[in-house]
């Protein structure tokens, strides 16, 4: 990751979905802060849909819209590449 950045002149940029405190409005804030030309690496995607129910607290967490919305949304960075792993 760090050598297709520095060929392309890009910077690298992680966030990590399985961060407790991580929810909907502060994904699409992370990620609209972003540089500009950015490689935007999102950690730990397969982990934030498990165990999701409706008696669970849903405050503290990432949802399948929320994700949607921040990579794809109104606000999402532009001329950036995103993985997800």
């Amino acid at each position: 990751m760090q050598a297709l950045a520095g060929h392309i002149g890009c910077n690298v940029c992680v966030l990590d979905l399985g961060n407790k405190n991580m929810n909907d409005a502060t994904l699409a804030d992370l990620l609209s802060t972003l540089p500009v030309r950015s490689i935007i690496l999102l950690e730990d995607v397969d982990a934030i849909f498990v165990n999701r129910d409706a008696a669970s607290d849903q405050s503290n967490c990432v949802t399948f819209s929320g994700l949607l919305n921040a990579i794809d949304g109104v606000t999402a960075p532009e001329g950036s590449v995103l993985f997800m792993v």
